[in-house]
């Protein structure tokens, strides 16, 4: 999961003709090894949002997690709670 990071990372830090980023824990849905510990990625998660932010563009905020049966939405509560006062980026 740690690739999947950086290459959104890397995206986001060279294209800027973007309004919303979605998908930011897509990987939740599909990793068949289950769910990856927040804290390993937490300071690749943190310098995405700090990207976007700084781009001044939004974050998708997915709710179909449940009906994948995930506990969490995507990105994770974790994820979002990064954002916090920056809520008028946040695309629903």
């Amino acid at each position: 999961q740690q690739r999947y990071y950086q290459e959104i990372y890397d995206v986001i830090s060279e294209y800027k003709d973007y309004c919303v980023l979605g998908h930011l824990d897509l990987l939740k849905r599909y990793d068949k090894a289950g769910d990856y510990p927040f804290e390993k990625i937490e300071p690749m998660v943190t310098k995405i949002l700090k990207q976007v932010i700084a781009d001044g563009k939004g974050i998708e905020i997915n709710t179909s997690s449940h009906a994948y049966g995930l506990t969490d939405l995507m990105p994770s509560r974790k994820s979002a709670s990064k954002w916090s006062g920056n809520e008028r980026y946040l695309c629903r």
